[in-house]
């Protein structure tokens, strides 16, 4: 596996680097898939062949280099919530009832505990146009998105369903949503630039 060999191409419009680790085996990155390995067609590779790959990836400067970082974060994990709101709130009441649940948030136990992070978007343009319609997309219906994350959806599972915050998301029910228009979605995520 001496003699590594670089190449390049180009692939659905991207640049995608490829290194020949020997003739049969493929070492690839790319913005579409990130990076991997592929093993050229034929018989299929031994159990030994395979460790002594394993071995070699997880200690050759190629594998291991900054190179190989955009991957799947495996030191936290999220959860977004996406609100979409009664038409008949202000822009005043949003931002006065954001800032409420910001402190009531700040003192629940289990969030400071829990979790890593806990931010709040509120929907707001400022241009002519939306950011929606000048990328040719519909427009959103959410008006707010809750991020968090923690080591573990656990952890995120153990906040968000303490009495305390479920009295945050009743009093979002009465007051300036319905749960039709309100949701969480638990989810893995990479950084891909983050300055």
């Amino acid at each position: 596996m001496a003699g590594i060999q670089e190449l390049y191409y180009w692939n659905s419009a991207l640049l995608t680097v490829v290194r020949t680790v020997s003739q049969r085996l493929y070492y690839f990155e790319s913005p579409n898939f990130g990076p991997g390995f592929c093993i050229n067609s034929g018989s299929p590779p031994s159990v030994s062949t395979l460790t002594l790959l394993a071995l070699y990836f997880s200690s050759h400067p190629l594998f291991t280099s900054q190179k190989m970082s955009a991957q799947l974060r495996t030191d936290r994990v999220r959860a977004i919530g996406l609100i979409k709101f009664r038409s008949d709130l202000s822009s005043d009441d949003l931002k006065a009832n954001g800032v409420r649940l910001v402190e009531v948030v700040k003192n629940i136990p289990l969030i400071q505990q829990n979790l890593l992070k806990y931010e709040v978007t509120f929907k707001k343009e400022k241009l002519a146009t939306t950011l929606a319609s000048d990328l040719g997309l519909r427009e959103t219906e959410a008006g707010m998105m809750v991020l968090v994350e923690a080591t573990s959806h656990e952890k995120i599972r153990e906040a968000l369903t303490c009495p305390e915050y479920k009295k945050i998301i009743a009093g979002a029910l009465e007051h300036a949503t319905t749960a039709e228009n309100y949701t969480w979605f638990s989810g893995e995520f990479l950084t891909v630039i983050d300055k």
